[in-house]
């Protein structure tokens, strides 16, 4: 991922924004957010602002300004803290720690990371630091069992990458996360939870029941929506940012409601598809459009 610092290109006026926000509005209060985690449908419900229909949570555009407010009080309190960004740098480029594969010694073969490659991915970015890589691990060892893996990634990240430690956002259980979580307080890190949104329209899946399992232990919260265009959002570029947008504030607003003085942020994050098989396209100009 890179990204060019100081640069704030609109491709859309505040009025055209306003009226997205308005639609996500109105998303929210007509359809509302089908919520699959019974524990947090059970506690949203009678709550002001939030009416329970048919498993759906409608929710009143107050509320979501009352989670706007909170979390933008929780920014500016930490807006003092020492930041290590790079962003007085002209470009910045950002390695991911995902499961990754590599090119063979063949230039032909791809096949999966193992330990070595990822130790020696690591100290190539840890060597490339003073000029702007930034980054822990490049990827997730293979060669160890699956149960291992994402440890095994932490550990090769505090030995070797001067970041230290961490983990990607790829823990999909209540147990590896508890393992994150002790890694942390090792490390002194405080833990921030995503919550990856399937849509259309839903507050589900595993990585919600991490975060609800560890609501008193997190610092910070995120939810992310990916709606596929032509899939699972309309084809209109436009329609699928209002939907992505509806669906991250208005779990962030259930979640917010249900988490007092946690900050809730968002990350809408729509995709495209390839119409022959469904897959979602990397790369491709309409992604690069989006992104």
């Amino acid at each position: 991922m890179i990204w060019r610092a100081g640069l704030s290109d609109h491709i859309l006026d505040s009025a055209a924004l306003d009226r997205m926000h308005a639609a996500a509005l109105q998303i929210l209060e007509r359809t509302g957010i089908a919520v699959g985690h019974a524990g947090i449908l059970r506690e949203i419900a009678g709550r002001v602002g939030f009416r329970m229909f048919d498993g759906r949570v409608r929710i009143n555009p107050s509320r979501v300004e009352a989670w706007r407010q909170s979390t933008a009080i929780c920014c500016q309190a930490a807006a003092g803290a020492p930041s290590k960004s790079l962003a007085h740098r002209n470009f910045r480029c950002v390695v991911s720690n995902r499961p990754s594969s590599v090119v063979a010694s063949d230039g032909v073969t791809v096949r999966p990371m193992t330990t070595a490659d990822v130790i020696a991915g690591t100290k190539l970015v840890d060597v490339l630091h003073a000029r702007g890589v930034e980054g822990n691990t490049v990827g997730t060892p293979t060669d160890v069992p699956i149960a291992l893996q994402l440890p095994a990634q932490i550990l090769i990240g505090a030995e070797y990458s001067r970041e230290g430690g961490s983990a990607s956002n790829l823990v999909c259980d209540v147990q590896t996360a508890e393992i994150v979580l002790e890694m942390d307080a090792v490390y002194g890190r405080s833990h921030s939870q995503s919550v990856w949104c399937p849509s259309p329209l839903r507050l589900d899946g595993s990585e919600l029941e991490i975060l609800w399992h560890f609501r008193n232990t997190v610092k910070s919260a995120c939810v992310g929506s990916m709606p596929v265009m032509g899939l699972t959002a309309p084809c209109d570029p436009f329609a699928a940012f209002t939907l992505a947008v509806a669906e991250c504030i208005g779990g962030a607003t259930i979640l917010s409601e249900l988490m007092p003085g946690i900050p809730v942020s968002i990350c809408p994050h729509p995709m495209t598809m390839d119409p022959r098989t469904g897959v979602m396209v990397f790369g491709s100009p309409e992604w690069e459009i989006l992104d």
